[in-house]
């Protein structure tokens, strides 16, 4: 087999130059919402995903529903004071240990805490895209997933009293949903998930 690796790399370079003009005609679509306030004892004890008006689980995001294209999406803690508990209950519910009343296995796969965390003087907990239905991933979010699913499972582990602020950014093209999301993270230094360089 042969590979024209010059031609290979300057194809892929046409390709990012293409994505770079994309995203620099894009910067004056982006618009950051106004917050919306919630706390982890507002999440409903269950959500009925194919009812109208109920679908994320928590009243003040039930309107995401109505949002069908790509958005970017950002969780902040409001009250950084319980950082460490915050932290602590995640790592506690992560752990193997984590066991339910019968000895089975009682994690769910959950974002994992960044290595500089506890050091982070960050207030965002994460930030994460979807190319469409924002509420199916942010009802994820809050715990309603499968529990194989990777999302933060805020219900199953953060602390009642939380609360936190959600934000969206409408993306008008799907191909560059995960850029900017990966730009607002590297931004943001999230306390939990990946973030790309």
């Amino acid at each position: 087999m042969k590979l024209n690796f010059k031609k290979i790399i300057e194809n892929r370079k046409k390709v990012l130059d293409q994505r770079k003009l994309k995203l620099e005609n894009s910067i004056n679509l982006l618009n950051l919402s106004k917050p919306i306030e919630f706390t982890i004892s507002e999440i409903a004890p269950t959500v009925d995903a194919r009812k109208k008006g109920e679908k994320v689980g928590i009243n003040q995001l039930n309107f995401l529903e109505s949002i069908t294209g790509p958005v970017v999406y950002i969780f902040e803690v409001v009250d950084i004071s319980i950082k460490k508990e915050l932290l602590d209950n995640l790592t506690a519910f992560r752990s193997k240990e984590n066991k339910d009343e019968d000895g089975n296995d009682a994690r769910r796969s959950t974002a994992q805490l960044r290595a500089d965390a506890e050091k982070n003087n960050s207030t965002v907990l994460y930030v994460g895209s979807i190319k469409q239905y924002v509420h199916s991933r942010v009802r994820q979010h809050l715990g309603f997933g499968h529990k194989h699913t990777f999302a933060i499972q805020l219900k199953h582990w953060a602390p009642k009293k939380l609360k936190l602020r959600f934000y969206y950014i409408k993306v008008d093209d799907r191909e560059l949903t995960y850029d900017i999301e990966a730009a607002v993270a590297a931004q943001l230094k999230p306390l939990i998930g990946k973030t790309e360089k």
